[in-house]
């Protein structure tokens, strides 16, 4: 399950960029695969600008490539952490 994480970006907009990346992924074969988090953070750099990104936590999948090329249409910067492994939950 790729999970996208997004850092410094809190209230109404998180709504927005919500509604932007299910709309990336709506018609793709592993759209019912992916999660996002919002993680409530602010995130400046030295000069105190915001400077939310991605970070996209997945094991290897035959869809990363394509997540991740959806994910740059937004023009934030992204972050790729590589699992060893992802158990799911028994239904």
């Amino acid at each position: 399950m790729p999970n996208i994480e997004v850092y410094g970006i809190t209230g109404e907009r998180t709504i927005d960029i919500e509604k932007k990346i299910h709309g990336l992924f709506e018609t793709k074969p592993y759209a019912a695969d992916y999660v996002i988090t919002f993680i409530a953070s602010g995130v400046v750099d030295k000069d105190g600008n915001n400077q939310p990104f991605l970070r996209l936590v997945s094991t290897p999948n035959a869809h990363l490539d394509d997540i991740l090329l959806e994910l740059q249409k937004l023009n934030m910067d992204i972050e790729v952490q590589m699992l060893k492994q992802f158990i799911p939950k028994k239904i």
